[in-house]
């Protein structure tokens, strides 16, 4: 079953509106069977379809397999004991400290250990999350950084999209779209319960991916990057050459895998904004913006390069700490290219990445998933 499969059966759902988004959570929800997961926030106003669009997707697995609760306590969760291949759906998300706690270390660490004075209950993971809220408030930064925050689509659009269907499935066209809601649903609960979790999805080009953006949390951006495109390779598991190395079986994801995770990231309303990288960071590398003719011109550069260009400037902090940390997280981001000094310790030489789109502040917007690229 491929991307264009899923696509097609959503859209026939009624999710057309919202196919991106279902897709996500579609990719989101075969994770469940694997190691490395994608839990997902999924927000918008009361009555936007919310409910509606994850029960459809959540309907085309296996039931066994999703825990679905509208409130559960921390230590009611513990006793669940292994969540390692399931998928926890909250709908209606509620603000709950110690629940949020475990819930990070869930999608983390993988584990949670609940003692009491009586007894000592330790939950498995890592677990797939999904939750719904009308109060994105509610939403921690530290959640924000381990999930997708994915606003559902509340255009007119999406609106008849699901509107319609309703009204269809009241007229006498109930009894075959039913009939056929019951067939979709069918194939794809045998096609993931198909799935074998054994064989994991290698990606040969992770090294070339690069996020072009000024996020703080850019790590754990890409990593969700690389879950998506896992879990794309994942679906074709049946289409692609299984391979064997010391005991472990895989397959290779395809250069496709990439456009098509960033085909449906960048369509999507995603929230990072609150990853945006410190004003002092910001201001170093518009400062070193203004002067790239400069730095395209000397091609590799050194830090003494940096120091002449900063001095000549209105940039305000010049201690060297400072600037080898703001180099260290350009490097990370893929803003410039590190490269240490043969012969020479603690000397690096960089380059300035001509393909890094600047995103600045209030510029930014909502989704720096279309920054991605494959170099």
């Amino acid at each position: 079953m491929t991307i264009r499969d899923i696509k097609e059966d959503l859209i026939g759902l009624g999710l057309g509106g919202n196919v991106d988004l279902a897709t996500l959570l579609y990719l989101s929800l075969t994770m469940r069977k694997a190691e490395r997961k994608i839990s997902m926030l999924i927000t918008g106003p009361s009555s936007a379809g919310k409910s509606y669009l994850a029960d459809t997707v959540i309907n085309l697995f296996p039931q066994e397999d999703i825990i679905k609760v509208s409130r559960v306590t921390p230590a009611a969760l513990v006793k669940y004991g292994d969540l390692s291949r399931k998928v926890l759906f909250v709908y209606e998300k509620f603000k709950d400290e110690l629940f949020a706690q475990y819930i990070r270390g869930l999608i983390s660490e993988g584990e949670v250990i609940h003692a009491t004075a009586n007894e000592l209950c330790r939950l498995q993971g890592p677990t797939t999350l999904v939750e719904t809220t009308a109060n994105p408030n509610i939403i921690g930064i530290e959640n924000k950084s381990r999930c997708f925050v994915v606003g559902i689509n509340t255009s007119e659009e999406a609106r008849s999209n699901i509107l319609e269907r309703q009204k269809e499935l009241r007229t006498i066209r109930a009894f075959p779209l039913n009939k056929e809601t019951e067939d979709t649903q069918r194939g794809h609960k045998e096609f993931q319960e198909n799935l074998d979790p054994t064989i994991d999805v290698i990606i040969p080009y992770a090294k070339r991916i690069k996020l072009h953006t000024l996020a703080q949390h850019a790590p754990r951006i890409l990593e969700r990057v690389l879950n998506v495109i896992t879990a794309i390779g994942f679906l074709e598991q049946g289409k692609r050459e299984v391979k064997e190395l010391n005991g472990h079986r895989y397959i290779e994801a395809e250069e496709t895998d990439f456009y098509i995770a960033k085909e449906i990231l960048q369509k999507l309303p995603i929230d990072e904004t609150e990853s945006i990288l410190p004003e002092d960071t910001v201001k170093f590398i518009e400062t070193l913006r203004a002067h790239r003719n400069k730095l395209y011109e000397l091609g590799t550069f050194t830090r003494g390069h940096l120091f002449d260009i900063i001095n000549k400037s209105d940039y305000p902090h010049r201690s060297s700490k400072v600037v080898i940390k703001h180099l260290s997280v350009l490097n990370q981001i893929g803003f410039i290219d590190e490269r240490p000094v043969r012969g020479l310790k603690n000397r690096c030489e960089y380059t300035l990445n001509k393909a890094f789109t600047v995103l600045l502040t209030q510029r930014s917007p909502q989704n720096c998933y279309a920054t991605l690229s494959l170099t």
